[in-house]
């Protein structure tokens, strides 16, 4: 583990080689459960459009204001962690010390579930899921394979005492401490060892998906496909659509154009209003509003057209 000054030392010194042109910061952390060392960042990531971004999993509130405060990075666009895994880490409390015009939210654990969502949606083998977890991605990721009406057992240990508190948080319906198997497809998200019999939960042609970070005997020595879940382009993904919408939410508005009122992004105009795809520089007409936030008239014709056609009928 490094301490803050030396990973801002080395951010720093990763920056000099990069284009600056849209850079972005993830103030992250993570559960320390499993003995995990924090305050690290994984290599700096190159997006469309310039974008570098780096992903840090920081220990500490106070290690994460570090790096808003220093001056370095003041031209980034911070994304903060608001999920709760490490209670010394107030992902809120970042986010009030950030100008409006910088800081993001990000949720690390919900793209986890994403990309482990990809993974088995798009395995050959899906029958049958098993999800090794007592915490929030075991959670999630088994009400969104509920959600696709997708067979899986969630398999836990009741002897630990974050399995306990589930059982308490949770309907006892919802919960299923079955450990039949074996399954096409067995996900891990602890970070320990000796939390389930994982061989006793494959078979020859099982996908095991270590999500947790899980480097042991307990992975190697089991025969079937194996994979390490890696989230980093679903973090560069998300990091991109954000600073992307935030850039088209300039088209949000109405205003008038060619003597006609016109509004775009979701804005509910009068009724007679047009619907285009940008009130600052309209170049499609999508409709007539009807006032309620749906339409008088659909339309997907260029603006201009739209009023050359309007101006032929008067």
């Amino acid at each position: 583990m490094m301490d803050i000054t030396e990973l801002t030392e080395k951010m720093a010194a990763n920056l000099v080689a990069l284009p600056q042109t849209n850079l972005a910061i993830g103030l992250c952390t993570t559960s320390t459960s499993g003995g995990k060392q924090l305050n690290y960042f994984s290599f700096p990531r190159r997006g469309s459009n310039g974008l570098i971004y780096f992903h840090l999993v920081l220990k500490t509130t106070g290690d994460a204001l570090r790096i808003v405060s220093d001056r370095r990075f003041a031209n980034a666009s911070l994304f903060v962690d608001i999920e709760q895994k490490n209670r010394a880490f107030d992902g809120w409390n970042i986010l009030a010390h950030i100008a409006a015009s910088r800081r993001h939210v990000i949720e690390p654990n919900a793209l986890t579930v994403n990309a482990l969502m990809s993974c088995i949606l798009t395995s050959e083998t899906r029958q049958s899921v098993g999800v090794i977890g007592t915490g929030n991605i075991a959670r999630s990721l088994c009400a969104r394979l509920d959600q696709v009406n997708l067979y899986y057992r969630w398999i836990f240990s009741l002897d630990r005492p974050s399995s306990k508190r589930m059982t308490e948080l949770f309907p006892a319906g919802l919960l299923n401490e079955s450990k039949d198997g074996p399954f096409d497809i067995v996900v891990n998200t602890v970070p320990m060892i000796g939390v389930a019999d994982f061989h006793s939960l494959i078979h020859k042609n099982t996908l095991f998906i270590e999500a947790a970070g899980l480097t042991s005997s307990d992975v190697s020595s089991l025969d079937c496909k194996k994979m390490q879940l890696d989230t980093r382009d679903h973090q560069l993904n998300y990091v991109h659509n954000i600073l992307v919408g935030k850039d088209q939410l300039s088209a949000f508005g109405c205003r008038q154009v060619s003597g006609y009122n016109v509004c775009s992004g979701g804005y509910i105009g009068n009724k007679g209003d047009l619907v285009v795809d940008d009130c600052n520089k309209p170049s499609h007409v999508i409709g007539v509003a009807d006032g309620k936030g749906g339409f008088l008239e659909r339309h997907m014709i260029l603006f201009n057209e739209y009023i050359e056609a309007q101006a032929g009928l008067k």
